[in-house]
């Protein structure tokens, strides 16, 4: 029936399906070759030929001029790295470096003195030169004072004179001209009388200004109103000598008065004027040197006050960096000059051999010019061009293992020495240049033999590795096919470095233990 051949059909199928499988997946699975994946020592080298060559003269120079005084060295002799080997006169720079020590010191115990701040005995030595100065300034102030006071009774006493001359000559009573001048004005007598009055008063007012100033006593206030109003007071008395002369000199002779009576109340009155005039300049520069005398007690005082408050407080930060500033400065010049010194003397940069001193003791050494010549004690070097893309893995120090074509089977090592910091173009590519010194010597190495060079650059011990041949690189990353379910798949990985053995180190993906397909090297 229908339904019969439709079920056999089925079975049918099935069978056919699952031949394919096993022979398609399981059994092709089951034909791979497998590598375990371990943990092992990976080493990257960078293996490049170069020639070898004679090592490189050194010549030291001078970086300033000067005498020779020393060499303790002579041509032939073996010197180690840091030996001294020739020396300038070198006095007038170790003068500097002293010079710059002690200013170095100096700075350093200021901020030491700043930061640690006063001590009692320097805080009550500036309390009592506070005293001091306050008491100094009093003083000095009392005795302007007191001289303020005689200048005073001295004004007090020229205006009564002149005040006294001028009534006993001119007036017939206190405040009235007398009546037998003959005039050629009758308006300056109205002149005269008027200020006469304005006089009379005036006196009272200085008697009682110096009055109040000689019973105050110390009261500084009380005087310096009086230093101000007695001034004031003068001006009218001196005023009204001015129009007296003026009266003296509109005078006529009559018979009652002759021109010499006249001429002598001239001389009165311009005598005493003079007097009176400096009495009044007397008065007013003793108040300005009052008021200066004030104005520089009050900065002593302040003076003495700041430096007590600075003793007694912390020391402020913006000083604290003043100093610290003005060290670093100090030391930058201390630094300076022991550069300078050192410049004199030229000591070995090397394990060396001296093959040239040009200059005896003595002589002058100019900069720029050779003082000595030196060359490595190991005489034959590696010269090689490492390309760009490997330059990066070298460092200085690195170990080398060195074959040289002429000596089959033998081996020798070696340390990079120098990497050029500058490429070289070789046929069209960018290499760089390196040097590579031998750890021994051997007499049997010549100038110009080619040198084969496998430069150890990185180490990783007991890393998981698995041969190179057993992963393959995609534009996706590196993959390796491991059986999964009886199946072969990929398995993405990360790469780490290559060993000079073909081995690579894997940093994440697989696990020690497991196989990888080989998908490069065929096995027997």
């Amino acid at each position: 029936s229908r339904l019969k051949i439709f079920v056999w059909s089925l079975i049918g199928l099935s069978v056919i399906g699952i031949a394919v499988f096993y022979f398609t997946v399981i059994r092709n699975a089951s034909s791979y070759e497998f590598i375990a994946v371990e943990r092992r020592d990976v080493t990257q080298e960078v293996t490049v030929t170069g020639a070898i060559k004679s090592a490189s003269a050194v010549d030291l120079e001078f970086l300033t001029s000067g005498r020779i005084v020393s060499i303790p060295v002579k041509v032939g002799d073996t010197v180690k790295a840091g030996q001294f080997l020739i020396a300038l006169d070198g006095r007038d720079a170790n003068l500097q470096v002293q010079k710059a020590e002690a200013a170095l010191a100096g700075a350093e115990a200021k901020l030491r003195q700043l930061k640690a701040g006063a001590t009692s005995e320097t805080i009550n030595e500036l309390e009592n030169n506070l005293k001091n100065t306050q008491a100094s300034a009093d003083a000095s102030i009392s005795k302007k004072y007191a001289l303020a006071l005689d200048y005073m009774d001295s004004a007090v006493t020229k205006a009564d004179k002149i005040m006294t001359s001028m009534e006993s000559d001119l007036f017939s009573n206190k405040n009235t001209v007398r009546t037998d001048f003959t005039l050629s004005s009758s308006q300056v007598i109205n002149d005269v009388q008027t200020k006469k009055t304005f006089a009379n008063d005036a006196v009272q007012q200085i008697r009682i200004f110096r009055d109040n100033a000689a019973i105050s006593g110390v009261d500084q206030g009380v005087i310096d109103s009086s230093l101000a109003g007695i001034p004031t007071q003068l001006e009218k008395i001196r005023t009204l000598a001015v129009s007296a002369t003026d009266l003296i000199t509109s005078m006529t002779p009559n018979q009652s008065i002759s021109q010499t009576t006249i001429n002598t109340y001239f001389t009165n009155i311009t005598a005493n004027r003079s007097d009176f005039d400096s009495g009044i300049a007397n008065l007013r520069q003793i108040a300005q040197d009052i008021a200066n005398q004030k104005a520089a007690n009050q900065k002593l005082v302040q003076d003495a006050i700041d430096a007590l408050n600075v003793k007694k407080e912390p020391p402020r930060q913006v000083d604290i960096d003043v100093l610290e500033a003005d060290v670093k400065a100090k030391q930058a010049d201390l630094g300076s000059f022991m550069k300078q010194r050192s410049d004199t003397a030229l000591v070995s940069p090397m394990d060396a051999i001296v093959t040239n001193i040009p200059f005896d003791i003595g002589e002058i050494a100019r900069i720029n010019s050779t003082a000595i010549s030196l060359i490595s004690p190991h005489a034959l070097e590696i010269e090689a061009n490492v390309p760009e893309i490997d330059i990066s893995k070298l460092a200085l120090g690195n170990v080398v293992q060195i074959t040289i074509d002429a000596f089959q089977n033998e081996n020798w090592t070696g340390k990079v020495t120098h990497i050029d910091p500058a490429q070289t173009i070789v046929d069209g590519v960018a290499n760089y240049k390196i040097k590579v010194a031998f750890d021994k010597d051997d007499p049997r190495l010549k100038s110009g033999l080619t040198a084969n060079l496998n430069i150890e650059t990185l180490k990783k011990i007991g890393v998981i590795a698995i041969p190179q041949y057993g992963v393959s690189q995609r534009d996706n990353g590196a993959f390796v096919k491991i059986k999964e379910n009886r199946q072969v798949v990929d398995r993405k990985v990360q790469l780490g470095i290559s060993g000079f053995d073909g081995y690579i180190e894997i940093i994440s993906g697989l696990e020690v233990g497991q196989n990888i397909v080989n998908q490069g090297l065929k096995q027997q």
